[in-house]
């Protein structure tokens, strides 16, 4: 018998106990042999269905030839009866093989919970991963939240067992093993509460609430309800054992396996409430006052830094640090006073304020009775000192345990941040409050990415590389880019082992277009990420998928993180702005970026990226309305804050307020100039003639030659947008006296679209240039948006020579460069192999097979190997996403040939040239369903883009 563990960690070993490691070696053969041992119907599986899962990058040719030596390696690793076959199309795994996650199946529906709970060790296939097989990667996602959600139900049934059975401390452990795995049912944790009063542990059961009752406020800002409340409130009044917050309640002893997650650590006393106190062994901490009075002054750097106002200098910027209070042992009391010497120089050496002289301060604590423990005490000391801020704080003993809390206050007692320790043993003080002086620095961590500034404080050593990332943070929140770049820099140069930072570093540098540095530090993150939580981790390796093209497991990571945590804002974020920039990639609609962005902003209103991006999405809808909302909240120094009075000038057709803009962004920079035209595009859906002035400021004669050649491009985009294809040959002629090569590719991309009004002369001239064009030796292009052609100018070649040829119904012509771009010297890698799907796709096509055409088609653009190739039109492959729309439309799959319509034209100017045919196609479809409501509106739009159109393009 073979052993095939599956749940919590992934392992193969054989009758003799020895591991098989080259079947795990290859994750495409443990991916075939965890689908064929668990996919349901149980039993043979359909060839078709395995390629479609594990090779859908490949041909059906190519993919089956795979399949066919993953399972001869397979039979050659666990012997030859181990893989069944059935025919030519089937295949099964032999009994021979027992897979753990099955076996837990099976004794679940024989009503075996008990003997299935001991095989169920954590997740379906955690942490493994196949690359390049989203589908797989899909089903994975679904059978692990299945089998998790059975194993919940297993625990709460043996609870129900043990406790009919009268075994009740049997009955607890289950139930906290079923809190652990449904941590978010309340009606749970009730029944845990109830159980544990029963067996007579009210202090367990009270702290199971408090625990639910943070982790809800902290992640989901939200309390339990009446009911559990009201339960709380009972035992707590009925318990006559003082509930000890130092350690959880622990499971009595029984046959309940290990816990798959953690128990609870030990939580800190609620505001007000302090852990009993006991005698105490006396051991000498003089040592701690120094170091815990650094923790503070870190939080009280942090608590002004993170709300952007660090003090200057001067009387603006005092602070009065009054004597601690310390409860429990005497031992600790001459600490009262001394911390506020030793705060006082700690800050004067932080060089963040300027402290009130602390004689002064003792001296006036001293006039106002001793010791001040309430900021409505401090208040008028801290207005006769004239100081700006004041800290309070407690020093804590109990049962030989020191905590130190602090809490910095406005002078007119506004509380801005509260921090503290966990309790522990004197002896561990410098790591713990070295702990505490990172978790201070972010422990004011408020909106955009306060889980992962959190989270920050506990993954870095380095204060320094902590102070950076903060700095990081805000500069992102407030759509500071370049700025934010820097910082994120900084944090890794300090420390380069920081995740953390490296993950933000990779988002900040997408937005300012470095794509390298974005992948490079995304990949660096996974990389440093093993002690991060698995929520966070997600977020990482969604991350890196998103950089690398697969968008899909991207998307599915990003949407279990928020299923898991809804109140992460970071997940919502990079949820809306994975289908904002890859909706139109995969097919989709960029409009179902909206919702998980609107969540992000609700729960941070001071989210830059989130609004950002909602803005961009209220001008392409031409919602005047939500963009003015939107404005309202916008931070006026965001980099690209000035591209907005010229974007809804366009969009509500403001003339004279576009006039003004253009000539306040004349004086722009080249390169800030380029991004600002390029995110303003949008309303050239609804105003293509003013997208054309504002692109013209690229092309005027003091801009550098790249600069206005790709002005000029983008110009023929829009008049194509228009209609006017005289103006975009006039545009194409002024860029190729300063690009030349790339140019020529565009003209030709331009003139294959099956709408471009040209001769079949002309398309036959077109061709033979490209055929007489020999692309070695071409200089690399000085357009940043073209520069993926400069590897590519073979590929590309042989691409639109087939292109022109479909045009010409030469299939011979377009089967040759298909094969040139797989086999031949053209290269290109991923692309070419895209290229040539998509040309051997337009053959079956013409030869009337659309089934086989979409078939070949697949998705080509998931593939890719970086981001920077969606930045051109070519290698973005819109054109394939507009034949992918047509075969969905022949093959009569109207809903989805709707949504592929709308997604080829949804995607900044590259779309915009398929605006108006994608309107008159979905008008058409509309028609055939009955519709003519939906039909005529987009006839409507289609006119108004070509209301100024050649003959040609004249709508009846």
């Amino acid at each position: 018998m073979i052993s095939f563990r599956t749940l919590g960690s992934l392992d193969l070993v054989d009758g003799e106990g020895r591991t098989l490691a080259a079947v795990l070696a290859g994750p495409k053969r443990a991916a075939l042999l965890s689908y064929l041992a668990l996919a349901r119907p149980r039993g043979f599986q359909r060839r078709d269905v395995l390629v479609a899962l594990l090779w859908p990058e490949l041909d059906q040719e190519r993919a089956r030839a795979a399949l066919r030596h993953t399972l001869h390696h397979l039979r050659r690793s666990l012997g030859p009866d181990a893989i069944r076959t059935r025919g030519d199309d089937e295949v099964a795994l032999d009994p021979v093989v027992v897979c753990d996650a099955a076996e837990f199946e099976r004794l679940l529906d024989a009503g075996d919970p008990a003997a299935a709970m001991a095989l169920y060790r954590g997740p379906l296939l955690d942490g493994f991963f196949v690359p390049e097989a989203e589908e797989f990667e899909k089903w994975v996602e679904r059978e692990r939240s299945r089998l998790h959600q059975r194993a919940a139900a297993a625990a709460w049934e043996l609870a129900a067992i043990k406790e009919r059975e009268g075994q009740l401390a049997e009955a607890g452990s289950w139930a906290r093993q079923g809190m652990l795995l449904a941590p978010d049912d309340e009606r749970g944790l009730r029944t845990l509460m109830q159980l544990l009063e029963r067996s007579g542990d009210k202090a367990g059961a009270i702290n199971a609430y408090e625990t639910f009752a943070r982790r809800l406020a902290s992640e989901y800002d939200a309390e339990p309800s009446d009911e559990t409340r009201a339960l709380a409130a009972r035992l707590r009044t009925r318990s006559s054992t003082p509930v000890r917050q130092a350690a959880p309640a622990v499971p009595s002893p029984g046959p309940a396996p290990a816990p798959l997650i953690p128990e609870p650590a030990a939580v800190a006393p609620p505001r007000g409430e302090e852990p009993p106190p006991a005698p105490a062994p006396r051991r000498s901490v003089r040592r701690f006052a120094a170091v815990g009075a650094a923790a503070v002054v870190i939080l009280i750097a942090a608590a002004l830094f993170r709300r952007g106002d660090a003090a200057p200098r001067g009387g603006e910027g005092s602070v009065a640090v009054f004597p601690f209070t310390v409860r429990g042992s005497h031992e600790y009391d001459y600490l009262a006073e001394g911390i506020t010497d030793l705060l006082s120089v700690r800050l004067e050496d932080a060089t963040v304020f300027v402290p009130v002289d602390p004689r002064r301060v003792v001296s006036a604590a001293r006039a106002h009775g001793g010791t001040i423990a309430r900021p409505e005490d401090a208040r008028p000391v801290v207005q006769r000192l004239g100081a700006r801020y004041f800290v309070l704080g407690s020093i804590v003993e109990a049962g030989g345990r020191l905590q130190l809390l602090g809490s910095l206050y406005d002078a007119d007692g506004t509380e801005r941040a509260t921090v503290q320790t966990p309790a522990d043993d004197p002896r561990n003080v410098f790591q713990l409050v070295d702990t505490l002086a990172r978790q201070l620095l972010a422990g004011e961590a408020r909106g955009a990415s306060a889980e992962l500034t959190r989270l920050a404080g506990s993954s870095t050593g380095s204060l320094p590389a902590l102070k950076s990332y903060l700095e990081g943070e805000r500069d992102l929140r407030l759509g500071h880019y370049a700025a934010a770049v820097g910082a994120f820099n900084s944090a890794v140069a300090a420390d380069s082992t920081f995740a953390l930072a490296y993950y933000r570093l990779g988002a900040a540098s997408h937005w300012v277009s470095d794509l390298d540095v974005a992948t490079a530090s995304m990949e660096r993150a996974v990389q440093l990420s093993d002690r991060l939580p698995q929520q966070t981790r997600r977020l990482l390796q969604a991350g890196v998928a998103w950089r690398t093209g697969r968008y899909a497991i991207a998307e599915s990571l990003y949407a279990a993180v928020t299923t898991a945590r809804p109140g992460n804002v970071d997940a919502w974020f990079s949820l809306g702005d994975l289908r904002y920039h890859a909706n139109a990639l995969m097919g989709r609609s960029r409009a179902e970026a909206r919702p998980p962005l609107e969540r992000a902003l609700a729960l941070d209103p001071t989210h830059g990226e989130a609004r950002t991006h909602l803005l961009e999405l209220a001008a392409w809808d031409a919602r005047a309305r939500d963009l003015d909302t939107l404005l309202a909240g916008l931070d006026s120094t965001a980099d690209f804050a000035q591209k907005w009075p010229v974007l809804r000038a366009l969009v509500s057709h403001d003339s004279v307020t576009e006039a003004r803009e253009r000539a306040v962004l004349r004086a722009t920079d080249d390169r800030t100039l380029s991004r600002l035209v390029i995110h303003a595009l949008p309303s050239g859906a609804h105003n293509p003639t003013g997208a054309i002035r504002l692109v013209d400021l690229l092309t005027e004669p003091s801009r550098p030659a790249p600069r206005r050649a790709y002005g000029h491009i983008l110009a023929a985009q829009l008049e194509l947008t228009r209609g006017r294809w005289h103006a975009v040959e006039d545009r194409l002629i002024a860029a190729a006296e300063l690009e030349p090569a790339v140019t020529t590719e565009i003209g030709a991309m331009l003139a294959s679209m099956p709408f471009a009004p040209l001769s079949r002369e002309r398309l036959a001239a077109m061709r033979t240039t490209l055929e007489g064009w020999q692309p070695a030796g071409t200089p690399p292009t000085g357009i940043y948006a073209f520069a993926a052609h400069d590897s590519l100018h073979p590929a590309i070649r042989s691409y639109l020579i087939g292109r022109l040829s479909e045009r010409l119904g030469d299939s011979v012509t377009m089967l040759r460069e298909a094969g040139e771009l797989e086999h031949g010297t053209s290269q290109g890698g991923a692309m070419a192999a895209a290229f040539a799907r998509s040309l051997r796709a337009r053959v079956l096509r013409m030869a009337g097979r659309p089934a086989d055409a979409l078939a070949t088609l697949g998705t080509p653009w998931l593939g890719l190997q970086s981001h920077r190739f969606t930045v051109s039109p070519l290698t973005s492959l819109i054109a394939e996403r507009w034949l992918r729309a047509e075969l969905l439309a022949q093959l009569k799959r109207y809903p989805e040939a709707m949504g592929a319509y709308a997604a080829a034209a949804d995607y900044s100017v590259d779309g915009l040239s398929y605006l108006a045919p994608s309107h008159l196609a979905r008008a058409g479809i509309c028609e055939r369903m009955g519709d003519r409501a939906c039909a005529r509106d987009h006839i409507a739009a289609a006119r108004f883009l070509w209301k100024e159109a050649d003959p040609a393009f004249h709508l009846p």
